[in-house]
């Protein structure tokens, strides 16, 4: 039955996403590993394809259960191999969800409103099988941004039939949820940009507790969640509007631990969009839980997409273009 798991076929090739993050035996070892886990589970894998394990549910059930390895290679790829096991077995574990809770809290909103939370994920998660009916907004053009219940510790996305008693509509959902994300301890690192260097955590930038840290004297911040830093720039108003320059800012979403705030106060804040945008990219491609590259102007409390083009100057570039109600603030400044 999962004979299409012996080495050199297809399936067990590195898919070319992961080629920087692992090596071909390395991947094979991880797999090996998976098969390990839903053989003792009771849960039998039918494939991986697309960065994906699809198994049949628990106990051999009709029920196909998506498993994606995008954020398990990266955690692979970062500890030692004697831990991988296990780190292994814990990502899958959290994966898990008892859904009886659910039954007891989609009845009453009092009690379950504290659970709300949301994660940002990539748009092609709602081109996944029950992708369309996930309680999602988007926030950041090119993202979903996802209503989850956070509780025991792990994450079940919220789909319409299960807060139809609630009687809450999308928008408040999601204020809630937002509160409860304001609540969670958010850290800042401030960013020098000047020279170019800082990868997020070492060169270039100073981490500190929230409140306390020296807000002239950087260039750019990063909040810092292990969840949530992501989210948690829809909290800029709230909770970090030192970072709101007079004409908005420039903001991230590399990752679901980052989130990157750059004020813009004049034009010529602009020239530190590209040292930006080398951390963003490396977060992006060297953290768990990557979203998206891209960056976005913040402005009176929208998110727009500042769009790409190959550059008219340097071959093999890419430009950004500012959108054009910033031109316009611009011009008339």
């Amino acid at each position: 039955m999962f004979n299409f798991f012996k080495k050199n076929t297809p399936t067990r090739k590195v898919p070319d996403d992961y080629k920087h993050l692992v090596s071909q035996a390395d991947y094979e070892a991880m797999l090996d590993i998976i098969m390990q886990y839903f053989k003792e589970k009771g849960e039998p894998v039918l494939k991986v394809e697309n960065g994906y394990v699809i198994t049949n549910g628990e106990g051999g059930t009709d029920v196909q259960h998506h498993y994606g390895l995008d954020n398990l290679v990266r955690l692979v790829a970062a500890v030692p191999r004697a831990d991988r096991e296990s780190v292994i077995y814990a990502h899958f574990n959290k994966a898990y969800y008892d859904m009886r809770p659910l039954e007891y809290f989609k009845k009453d909103y009092e009690a379950a409103k504290q659970y709300l939370k949301i994660l940002i994920k990539p748009a092609a998660i709602l081109k996944q099988p029950g992708g369309n009916n996930v309680v999602h907004k988007i926030i950041f053009p090119g993202t979903c941004s996802v209503l989850v219940f956070d509780y025991d510790n792990k994450f079940a996305y919220l789909y319409h039939e299960m807060i139809q008693e609630w009687g809450k509509t999308i928008d408040e959902l999601f204020a809630e949820a937002l509160d409860n994300i304001s609540n969670e301890e958010i850290n800042w690192i401030g960013l020098n940009l000047k020279t170019g260097e800082g990868d997020g955590e070492e060169e270039g930038s100073e981490e500190t507790e929230e409140g306390t840290l020296d807000v002239e004297k950087q260039d750019a911040f990063l909040f810092v969640n292990p969840d949530f830093g992501a989210p948690a720039v829809c909290l800029m108003e709230q909770k970090a509007s030192f970072a709101i320059g007079r004409f908005g800012s420039i903001v991230a979403i590399p990752c679901k631990r980052y989130g990157v705030m750059m004020p813009i106060k004049d034009g010529g804040d602009f020239e530190r969009v590209s040292p930006l945008s080398i951390i963003v990219a490396k977060l992006f491609n060297g953290q768990p839980g990557n979203i998206t590259a891209d960056l976005y102007w913040y402005y009176e409390e929208q998110f727009h997409l500042m769009e790409e083009t190959q550059s008219a100057d340097k071959e093999g570039y890419l430009a950004i273009t500012l959108p054009q109600p910033l031109i316009q603030l611009l011009k008339e400044a």
